[in-house]
């Protein structure tokens, strides 16, 4: 996460064309249009909004390094759990990286706990910074310049970082540059060589937020479908659960684990929404599925409902979701593809 720092300032500052900053007045919708928006994600612009923004990429106040020649990055990220640091040179070389893990810390409670998620990045990121550091060989001073994930994510725990980015900067005279966290994931596919040019369309699956986006230029994305209810990491961390498996780590990490084991023909689960006409999508109705298929395999097994299966019918489980919930963005994500292709801009 932090290298993708890196490529959103090399790529903000490469790019030839800059989309300008401009602000477009529509009209109020009629109620009949309000309603046809019920159900549908509220991310997508299907005109309901009265204002829409282009923005031109911020440039940071404290200016920018030299571009005549590569130049280093230090890179912190401290939006949820783990702290992950790394130094990556302009043409996407990481020349040192470090992360801080916090699944112990939260294993215990089934979820992230902000407060305790906190206390562990400040307890952790100067060894963090350190680490990484002295893997590039190189001293704070050394680096470029300084970037930071400012957001979305915890408020407690991203401050911590753009705390700790910001003295760095101001001690070392270094400029500062703010990163927008979805903004970055979806710019690592630029990053180093072989990284793809514009236009692009990125299937953002990034904690609550899940996303089609067609990517035009730097600072030039549209929203071309969402989650109507869950994100994909919701739903994992639900079946995790499900399953009784740990979850402190993600119910991710714990569900792939356990399918590597398993069998995904013996149970079936619907991939869901694929005649719909638009790009949104919905893993509601696959997690339901997901739980009708836990209880009839526990009524034939005479497991009683708050009992756990056997490790066998826990990894057909676990990869027949790991099976069917890929399957399900990848037949949105092709169908935004097609939609993009045949219409040009949504």
């Amino acid at each position: 996460m932090s290298s993708s720092m890196s490529s959103t300032m090399s790529s903000s500052m490469s790019s030839s064309s800059i989309p300008p900053t401009s602000v477009t007045n529509k009209p109020k919708p009629t109620k009949k249009e309000r309603r046809s928006n019920i159900g549908r994600a509220k991310a997508v612009d299907r005109g309901q909004y009265t204002h829409s923004y282009l923005h031109t990429p911020n440039r940071p106040l404290s200016g920018l390094p030299s571009l005549s020649s590569n130049y280093t990055v230090l890179g912190i990220e401290t939006s949820c759990d783990d702290t992950g640091v790394a130094v990556v040179r302009s043409d996407g070389v990481i020349l040192g990286e470090a992360i801080a893990s916090q699944v112990e810390v939260h294993e215990g409670y089934g979820g992230i706990v902000p407060g305790l998620a906190r206390q562990a990045h400040e307890d952790n990121i100067q060894p963090t910074i350190d680490a990484a550091l002295s893997m590039a060989g190189m001293q704070a001073g050394d680096v470029d310049a300084v970037a930071v994930t400012v957001g979305p994510g915890l408020e407690i725990c991203l401050r911590v970082g753009c705390e700790k980015a910001k003295d760095i900067a101001i001690a070392n005279k270094k400029p500062f540059v703010a990163v927008h966290h979805l903004e970055a994931h979806i710019l690592m596919a630029r990053l180093g060589e072989g990284g793809v040019e514009f236009p692009f369309l990125a299937l953002l699956v990034s904690g609550g937020h899940c996303q089609i986006l067609r990517c035009d230029g730097m600072g030039d994305y549209t929203v071309v479908g969402g989650t109507l209810d869950d994100s994909l990491g919701e739903a994992y961390d639900k079946v995790a659960r499900m399953l009784g498996l740990p979850v402190g780590g993600g119910g991710g990490p714990a569900v792939e684990k356990i399918a590597l084991a398993g069998n995904h023909t013996k149970i079936k689960l619907p991939i869901p929404m694929q005649h719909r006409k638009d790009c949104d999508f919905s893993f509601a109705g696959l997690k339901n599925a997901f739980r009708m298929a836990v209880s009839r395999l526990k009524d034939l097994r005479g497991v009683p409902q708050d009992g756990e299966l056997a490790f066998e019918d826990q990894a057909d489980l676990a990869a027949s979701f790991q099976h069917a919930a890929p399957a399900s963005a990848g037949s949105w994500s092709s169908g935004a593809w097609r939609q993009t292709l045949r219409f040009g801009r949504p």
